[in-house]
């Protein structure tokens, strides 16, 4: 199920956005939308929750992946703690 989820959001939008733009078009959003030559292309409160969203996309991938890491500091932390009991 998490597969086909995935595979409609993500490919669906890769798709669509390859046909309607071509193979030509930039892959980062930000570079799409504050080109190096000319004017922005979105206000600058766009451009604002971009930014935004990009931050917290990073953070939810670093709560993810640093959930695994917790999880073994606190199973080594309560061996310990039993260990310590058992030696007194």
């Amino acid at each position: 199920m998490c597969y086909s989820v995935i595979f409609v959001t993500f490919y669906s939008a890769a798709v669509s956005g390859c046909c309607a733009f071509g193979s030509e078009s930039n892959s980062n959003i930000l570079k799409i939308l504050l080109p190096e030559n000319g004017p922005s292309l979105a206000p600058t409160s766009i451009i604002g929750l971009v930014v935004i969203f990009i931050l917290l996309q990073l953070f939810a991938i670093g709560l993810v992946y640093s959930y695994v890491a917790v999880d073994i500091v606190r199973k080594y932390l309560s061996s310990l703690a039993v260990h310590m009991y058992w030696l007194s």
